[in-house]
């Protein structure tokens, strides 16, 4: 729930912004908002049809989107009420070298690192990218001994809210709340999402593409397969040319839908075998207590 008036102001805005494109009676997905937006605008742009008047227009309408996904993550997932036990009960179980892939773009792993990651996680190298600063707000408490040769991997797939892109200089320094809407990092959910010409989110989904081929256990929390998303299901698919020497030993899949379930079953078939365990649960709670079991794989 918003309950700061500025966060309220720009809510209402981007609400009636979209009641005007769909229609009184709202049923259309952020997805389908945006990528609305986002083609009338290239519509006018490239047609040349009230370039000045219109594209001001669907520009505002994109920075108010952005504008009310940092409100809306900021309000649901920042300050000590919103820390998750959940988030941090699986970075508690990494290891070295393990690697988590998010879609999201909010910063509840990022805390749950910091807080539990330890020795093995290290906020300047990572995120798969180079940081040009602030990464010691987002770090563990210093621990003794040598550095960690492989640390643990957060890759966020889609950019982060804390991740503030400078244009000039091609560098991410990381930040901390309240986000610039106009500068964080991130991919806005259309359908169409071009990562490959952006230099950092083109190294963070190479690195994604190396950890899914080099994983033995694979832990999938809340992810649907949306039938739009064809870059995602492109990255996640293992395919004939991975020639993986092993398979993977456990497959985890966290989400109550069963077609959800089946689809990334189909998406990774080539990594499984006979020998694998492959465990489904229905929340991200059920999960905690085979986490903290011993010697548990589940990373």
């Amino acid at each position: 729930m918003l309950t700061d008036s500025g966060h309220c102001k720009i809510a209402k805005a981007l609400i009636s912004s979209a009641r005007e494109m769909f229609g009184a009676d709202l049923r259309v997905t952020m997805e389908q908002f945006f990528t609305q937006v986002e083609f009338l605008r290239k519509l006018h742009i490239d047609l040349k049809i009230d370039r000045g008047r219109v594209t001001r227009k669907y520009d505002k309408i994109r920075r108010l989107f952005f504008q009310a996904v940092g409100c809306l993550l900021e309000a649901s997932t920042e300050g000590p009420q919103c820390v998750c036990t959940y988030h941090q009960a699986l970075a508690s179980a990494l290891q070295a070298g393990d690697a988590v892939l998010t879609f999201n773009y909010d910063t509840l792993m990022d805390a749950a690192l910091k807080a539990r990651g330890g020795h093995w996680w290290r906020a300047n190298d990572g995120y798969g990218v180079s940081i040009a600063g602030g990464a010691d707000p987002w770090d563990s408490p210093k621990t003794r001994g040598k550095p960690c040769s492989r640390p643990i991997k957060l890759l966020k797939l889609h950019g982060s809210l804390n991740w503030e892109w400078d244009e000039i200089s091609h560098s991410v320094t990381l930040t901390s709340s309240p986000y610039n809407p106009d500068k964080f990092l991130i991919i806005p959910p259309a359908v169409n999402k071009d990562i490959t010409g952006h230099p950092v989110l083109n190294s963070v989904w190479k690195e994604a593409r190396s950890a899914l081929r080099l994983a033995r256990v694979i832990l999938v929390i809340g992810y649907s397969v949306p039938e739009t998303d064809l870059l995602a299901q492109a990255l996640l698919r293992v395919d004939p040319a991975w020639e993986r020497s092993k398979p993977l030993t456990h497959l985890i899949l966290v989400n109550p839908e069963g077609q959800a379930r089946g689809d990334m079953v189909r998406l990774v078939a080539r990594a499984i075998d006979g020998a694998t365990r492959v465990v489904w649960e229905d929340r991200f709670s059920d999960l905690v207590p085979l986490l903290a079991s011993p010697g548990n794989e589940a990373t």
